[in-house]
């Protein structure tokens, strides 16, 4: 059960309220689940990536200040959860904080980050794309697990992505 979760009020109809009863939720399912999970119901309260790719969502169809960042540091503890570094110790590094999460990414995640790097256009954003496309196809390649396989969307947003950012990507420069 979620007790303990603050009733709705007027501040949930606005985008930073809604943002923080969801997170609120979530995080007060993960403590569930970190009281929980060496009991028998311990996939009862297992937060689902479903979950975290509706905050990851909503944070970047906020379009708000900081929205972005936060979301990759969601995004980036997915990551932390999937390659299995679970050390408190390891929970930040040169990209910046890692908010630690209970589920990896798949392509729906990674969509949305990507998608978040289009809307905010420049440089650094388009080549953080193409960098995360890299690493999403190498995960997949190394792993060869459909739920992480970049498809169609991957590939037009991070098109979209490099074009806002004025960049061609390398076969495009040599014709």
């Amino acid at each position: 059960s979620l007790n303990g979760t603050k009733p709705f009020d007027e501040s949930f109809y606005t985008v930073s309220g809604c943002l923080e009863k969801m997170e609120e939720i979530l995080s007060k399912a993960e403590d569930e689940y970190t009281k929980n999970m060496f009991g028998p119901e311990k996939e009862r309260y297992k937060p689902h990536v479903d979950w975290y790719n509706h905050i990851l969502g909503a944070l970047i169809r906020s379009n708000t200040e900081g929205t972005l960042s936060k979301a990759k540091t969601i995004f980036r503890g997915m990551e932390e959860f999937q390659n299995n570094s679970h050390d408190e110790n390891s929970r930040s590094n040169n990209q910046g904080a890692i908010r630690p999460c209970w589920s990896s990414p798949d392509t729906v995640s990674y969509n949305t980050i990507l998608f978040g790097l289009s809307q905010n256009p420049g440089i650094v954003q388009g080549k953080e794309a193409g960098e995360l496309l890299q690493k999403m196809n190498e995960n997949y390649g190394r792993s060869n697990n459909p739920s992480i396989r970049p498809d169609d969307v991957t590939y037009g947003v991070v098109m979209n992505a490099l074009a806002q950012a004025g960049m061609a990507p390398p076969r495009q420069k040599n014709i």
